[in-house]
This record gives C-alpha cells, structure tokens and sequence, in this order.
C-alpha cells in the first residue's frame, strides 16, 4: 500500500480539505484518516479510531 498522505484528527470534526484534494487529484488513492470517531471504510476512504492505529499498523504489516 503506498501512503500519499496521513491526516490525524484530535476532534469529531472530519473536514479534512487537504485529503479531498489530494482525492480528487488522484483517483487511484485510498484516504486513511485517523481520528476520534470510530472505525469507517468508505468508497476512497479509511477512518482508523485513534485507540485502533497501533494494531490496525500491526495487522496490515502482516498480511492481514
């Protein structure tokens, strides 16, 4: 998985503007947010709760 950009959140607000456009100019991109709220997979999109980055990292450096 190649990683364009990763947008933290300390807060329920998800606007991220500079992920949107990163999105938008790249079609091929996966969005990976990590944020307060909780677990989400959208169409382009991940939303990885702050207390899960530790073993969603771990899990996805083994394959799974």
């Amino acid at each position: 998985m190649d990683i364009a950009k990763i947008v933290f959140h300390a807060e329920e607000n998800l606007k991220a503007k500079s992920l949107k456009t990163i999105l938008d100019k790249h079609p091929e991109v996966v969005g990976l947010r990590i944020s307060m709220s909780g677990y989400r997979k959208e169409s382009r999109m991940i939303n990885i709760p702050l207390y899960l980055v530790e073993t969603w990292f771990r899990k996805l450096e083994m394959g799974e």
